[in-house]
């Protein structure tokens, strides 16, 4: 990692790191040195500019709190004017925040940063995300530094490059594919033996279902095989609709170009079309037996343990004990039989599915679901497989440019060497330890909010302070990555050739066997489940355990030197979020260990459950695009909004006291409240612009309440935002129903 010094000497020193690695010659290191005075006096004029607006126009003190200014003066550093001009910025000071925060927050954001058909929606999240891209773009393309002397960053290059290589990509043409679909044809109509051909090469991209070892949520030390209903090609709502509808009618079209160019037949364009039919027709029949997302979301609902035998007495169409077997290592497969125990997402859904197969294998000798099957497997790979493709690919999306897919494809097929990658460069030292301590804090004050929670019982509140301090917070990046010796035998079997498509098919048979393995060996709490660079975060209730990868540890969300209430409002609030998941609908129906149980009494439980039907009426009441929010379906995350929030704000609050902060305002900013910046820094965070049609799509089926939804409904029910920021009795953003739950 770079050394860390002042922020400007932070800046200078790294954002040439590339270019000296790449060449230390003195035109490069003296090209290194003028880029750092160009900063600079970049910085200079920028901070100037803020500092004369500020003056010219000030800034009312709106809030309660300590004042931002007062005697301290303006922190004039580089991280602070870089931070005040990313917040100042956004701001849209025309709009009372009282009546609408979000715009007040977010408007000068939104008009500066438009979604696109490319982009679909962008964020700060989506902004750091094409950030950590074009950084891992440039390392993963220059010549190795001396810390990366591991094989396994050698082998990632080369993935990289082959992906890259589009000639190669060229002259080989879907050839491997080709092989094989051949396996799948020549399976005799033995649904088994050709879901097998498949997935023996690949952990997605899979046709009816995926299986995969997971702890059982029922006794956490144990890893069962789990059955889920697979992806579809198109959004499950829009099946339901006609060819009117314009995504219908390009999707069909996609996937007749691409079974046409598949077939080494010349076949009439009438054939090509009722080929397409019968392969969507089948596609529909699946969409209509899937669950819904906010089924999906039930644990409840989700758990179903059984015997292999059990299973396929109701879903015969498959051979359960020949699939499982064939794909744990074959030292274990004797393990496999009618009694072993899996868990399956949805009965109903695999009875179905093994209906609908029986029934068309009937109809036409099984040649919808065989031509259904590689149509799902082929669907997302065709880019990689020859220019015709690409064509048929790009005319379908609007691609990114193949350097951005090529960073997701080896961060998919070697995610912990681009993490290693990741954050040899680009994570700020002592933010693991800082953000663990972050969550530490955030545990004491939450188990005080407990102590004062006229709902619960005093059996309870032991049991649910009990959780807090077993969760594990997993921060920045998994040890292990950081280790040669680990990362080379990690990636030991992987040899990487010039042919990227024969490199995607041998790494996903090698996944798919190290998946499998997993299920004979004991469950780890410490595993890491997200990629390292991934700018987002999440919480895993089986484990109870929650993740916050080096990827979003970035600037907007993360600043060395920021103000305390600033850094609680934007990566406090992100901790507290993943923390407060333990204790909503469905995070609190499982134990400290993970398990999936009642250790809450019924009368706690039903008090729970009257608090949150509150809140799920608050978020029901709100539109969005002329719909209708789902309050039910997004009232997980809603309820870990508020209690995130409001845990980050009283461990911001505390911590200012413990700490005694004395960070300098920041310029521009100097006149608001430290309250104030804390909330101001909270919704700064859900800035954002969506297309609308991809707004709509998320309405349906997305368990998060849109950005401005989950803003708006989170701080109109906080009393030390209505104090801060002085909103009255009657304003929007001070609802009179505050629904109280954390």
């Amino acid at each position: 990692m770079p050394p860390k010094d002042t922020p400007l000497q932070d800046y200078c020193d790294q954002e040439p790191l590339l270019t000296s690695q790449l060449d230390a010659s003195k035109f490069r290191r003296r090209n290194s040195v003028l880029k750092c005075v160009v900063v600079v006096l970049f910085l200079s004029c920028l901070a100037l500019s803020i500092y004369v607006a500020v003056l010219r126009t000030g800034y009312k003190d709106q809030g309660n709190g300590k004042p931002g200014s007062g005697s301290k003066d303006v922190c004039m550093s580089s991280a602070c004017v870089s931070l005040a001009g990313h917040m100042v910025s956004a701001l849209n000071k025309s709009v009372d925040p009282c009546d609408d925060f979000y715009e007040y927050a977010c408007g000068g954001w939104r008009a500066s940063h438009i979604a696109t058909q490319s982009t679909l929606k962008v964020s700060p999240l989506t902004v750091m995300t094409a950030r950590n891209n074009e950084r891992l773009q440039s390392l993963l393309t220059s010549p190795g530094s001396a810390e990366e002397n591991s094989t396994a960053i050698a082998k990632l290059k080369l993935l990289y490059a082959s992906c890259m290589d589009t000639q190669s990509m060229d002259q080989v043409g879907p050839m491997a594919v080709r092989d094989l679909i051949q396996l799948v044809n020549q399976s005799d109509f033995n649904v088994t033996r050709a879901y097998l051909t498949l997935a023996q090469t690949t952990i997605d991209h899979l046709p009816f279902f995926t299986m995969t070892p997971m702890p059982d949520e029922k006794n956490t030390s144990r890893r069962l095989v789990h059955f889920k209903q697979a992806d579809l090609g198109l959004d499950v709502s829009l099946y339901n609709r006609n060819d009117s509808d314009s995504r219908v009618s390009k999707y069909k079209t996609y996937m007749r170009s691409t079974l046409s160019l598949l077939d080494d037949r010349s076949m009439p364009a009438e054939y090509y079309g009722n080929l397409t039919e019968a392969v969507y027709g089948f596609e529909k029949q699946i969409a209509a037996f899937m669950l819904s997302r906010e089924e999906q979301l039930n644990p409840n609902t989700t758990y179903n343990l059984m015997s292999i035998d059990s299973l396929a007495g109701f879903s015969p169409a498959f051979d359960f004990v020949e699939l499982l077997s064939s794909m744990v290592e074959s030292n274990r497969s004797a393990i496999i039989n009618g009694s072993t125990e899996v868990i399956v997402e949805s009965p109903e859904y695999m009875a179905n599915i093994s209906q609908l197969i029986l029934a068309a294998r009937g109809e036409d000798n099984g040649t919808a679901i065989l031509n259904y099957m590689v149509w799902a497997f082929v669907r997302d790979l065709l880019p990689y497989m020859g220019v015709s493709f690409r064509a048929v690919a790009e005319a379908y999306r609007s691609s990114s440019l193949l350097s951005e897919r090529c960073v997701v494809l080896a961060n998919k097929l070697m995610d912990d060497a681009v993490g290693r990658l990741f954050v040899d460069h680009y994570l700020a030292d002592g933010i693991k330890q800082e953000g663990i301590e972050m969550v530490e804090y955030m545990k004491i004050n939450f188990k005080v909010s407990v102590e004062t929670l006229a709902w619960m019982d005093d059996a309870t509140k032991k049991l649910t302070k009990e959780k807090a301090d077993y969760l594990i917070p997993l921060i920045g990046y998994s040890k292990d990555i950081v280790n040669n010796t680990w990362l080379d035998m990690t990636y030991q079997d992987y040899n990487i050739t010039d042919c990227f498509l024969c490199n995607y098919l041998s790494i996903g048979a090698n996944q798919r066997t190290l998946v499998m393995d997993r299920l004979h060996k004991p469950v780890r709490r410490d595993t890491w489940f997200l990629s390292t660079d991934t700018a987002n975060a999440a919480y895993l209730p089986a484990l109870n355990i929650m993740q916050v990868p080096a990827g979003i540890l970035q600037s907007p969300v993360y600043l060395k030197d920021s103000p305390l209430a600033v850094k609680y409002g934007s990566l406090g609030s992100v901790l507290g979020r993943e923390l407060m998941h333990g204790f909503d609908n469905t995070g609190s129906q499982f134990d400290k260990d993970g398990n999936l149980r009642s250790w809450w009494p019924q009368n706690v439980r039903k008090a729970f459950n009257n608090r949150t039907r509150c809140i799920a009426r608050q978020y029901s009441d709100y539109t969005a695009d002329g719909q209708r929010v789902d309050g039910n379906l997004t009232l997980g995350e809603n309820i870990a909004d508020h209690g995130g929030m409001r845990v980050a704000f009283h461990t911001y609050r505390a911590q200012s006291q413990v700490q005694q902060d004395t960070t300098a305002p920041l310029p521009g900013l100097q006149h608001m409240t430290n309250d104030q910046l804390f909330f101001l820094s909270y919704a700064q965070f859900y800035c954002s612009n969506s297309l609308k049609q991809y707004e709509q799509a998320l309405l349906l089926n997305d368990e998060h309440a849109p950005d401005r939804i989950r803003v708006l409904g989170t701080l109109s029910t906080s009393q030390p935002f209505v104090d801060a920021w002085k909103c009255g009795s009657g304003s929007r953003m001070n609802r009179a129903n505050k629904c109280p739950l954390w």
